[in-house]
């Protein structure tokens, strides 16, 4: 029976369009950047913000005050007839605004295990890249109200801690494959997004899986109106969720001071923690601080299950020496340290070549940068042949640790020198090529 003291009542405010006025606060936070880029899939949420984002835009600049550079992304993902159709739309709106637009194709594998997550991280990937060619900073995406209490919920059946049922951030600078996201409208309800489009009389295309209950997301949201009936509702479950945020942003504090004087990370991957200051710390502090470890090193999109990295926390308190593999990484322990890196066995990062004066994200990890008076670079993974890894540069990581590490070799050389890789030798005149830092 549903709980008479407290019915769900429609909230007529959750249906009325968004107007300038709001539009300037919610996107306030894009106003210091230089350069961000839209991702959009022609969906009702991100048409919306499309539409927002670019009258934002125009308007700024008829007003003279300072307003970034702004690109659309849209990706192909081929996973249905429509897909081509709808990206061409959205490049067709974005340039009936008079905003840039990059369309990225994805070519599905065969093998698709897991269809809405590896799509998910394909277009980050795609779009990754495309943001490290354009010099691009963040990149802004339409999650809303609805999607952040999804994620709450969807967090809560899998026994997320407090950072998981955090959801997600307004700005993440270390989203997935290390892409600064900025969410502009997680405090908006989605419903608000459709109605803006409509007053607009803006067209957007519609995906069926959006309402296809064999996906566990959409299963969720018919959840919503029955949690509503007894009390909680979106405003007290998005309450819940930003207690949850305020208080890991506390424990990511005292995580990052310990990060900061017991965290070594060599310029090729590999990084070790000092073993006592991790079982000294805390429960969820030391989760937390795994965790984001984790993520640094095997750069995988979203976090290992909550239960596998308490196990893996069970065994570095214990006395245990040798080796785990978690998310991407192999954790070697011994008495004094903790070793993290990547892990060998799984499919590396296919090579690239550089051309003189552009960039590039590498494996979601390293930028490399090449001046324009530098030779073209090709970067691909160190894999077996360690030639020039010198046993005393490997800082204690054994050679194994670098087999994923990223070797620069000059496009048009001889073929006879090794390949330079950060911490062995040094890099050419022009070249920078760095691990993106551990946020702290």
């Amino acid at each position: 029976m549903p709980n008479s003291s407290v019915p769900a009542v429609p909230d007529p405010s959750a249906r009325q369009p968004i107007d300038a006025a709001e539009v300037d606060l919610l996107l306030a936070p894009l106003s210091g950047l230089r350069a961000i880029a839209l991702a959009v899939s022609g969906g009702a949420d991100s048409t919306c913000l499309l539409w927002l984002a670019a009258d934002w835009l125009k308007r700024r600049r008829a007003e003279g005050v300072p307003a970034p550079e702004l690109v659309v992304f849209t990706v192909d993902h081929g996973l249905r007839p429509e897909a081509r159709a709808e990206a061409d739309a959205v490049l067709s709106l974005s340039s009936r605004f008079g905003l840039p637009a990059e369309l990225l194709i994805w070519s599905p594998p065969s093998d698709l295990t897991n269809l809405q997550s590896q799509a998910r991280e394909a277009r980050y990937a795609l779009m990754g890249a495309a943001m490290a060619r354009r010099g691009v900073e963040a990149l802004v995406t339409a999650h809303h109200r609805d999607d952040q209490i999804e994620t709450f919920l969807d967090r809560l059946t899998r026994g997320s801690g407090v950072h998981g049922l955090s959801a997600m951030r307004p700005d993440a600078a270390d989203g997935p494959g290390g892409l600064r996201i900025l969410r502009p409208f997680l405090s908006v309800p989605g419903g608000r997004l459709r109605a803006t489009l409509a007053a607009a009389g803006i067209a957007h295309s519609d995906d069926p899986s959006n309402e296809n209950p064999k996906f566990k997301r959409v299963r969720l949201r018919q959840l919503m109106a029955s949690l509503g009936n007894e009390g909680l509702d979106p405003d007290r479950l998005l309450a819940t969720v930003q207690r949850m945020a305020s208080a890991a942003e506390a424990l990511d504090v005292w995580g990052s001071q310990v990060l900061k004087q017991h965290f070594c990370q060599h310029p090729a991957g590999p990084g070790w923690l000092d073993r006592s200051a991790l079982t000294a710390l805390p429960a969820e502090v030391r989760l937390r601080l795994l965790q984001r470890i984790l993520g640094h090193i095997g750069g995988e999109a979203y976090p290992p299950r909550f239960e596998r990295l308490e196990r893996l926390d069970e065994i570095l308190r214990s006395d245990a020496i040798g080796r785990q593999t978690l998310a991407g990484c192999v954790i070697s322990a011994d008495p004094g340290h903790v070793a993290f890196w990547r892990e060998p066995g799984r499919q590396p990062a296919e090579g690239a070549d550089v051309e003189p004066g552009s960039s590039l994200l590498w494996d979601g990890r390293f930028r490399l940068s090449l001046s324009a008076d530098a030779g073209a670079m090709r970067i691909e993974p160190a894999g077996g042949s360690l030639s020039g890894f010198d046993r005393d540069l490997r800082a204690g990581f054994p050679a194994e640790a670098f087999v994923r590490s990223p070797a620069l070799v000059r496009i048009g050389g001889t073929g006879e020198a090794p390949a330079v890789v950060p911490g062995f030798a040094p890099l050419p005149v022009g070249v920078s090529l760095s691990h993106l830092p551990l946020r702290l």
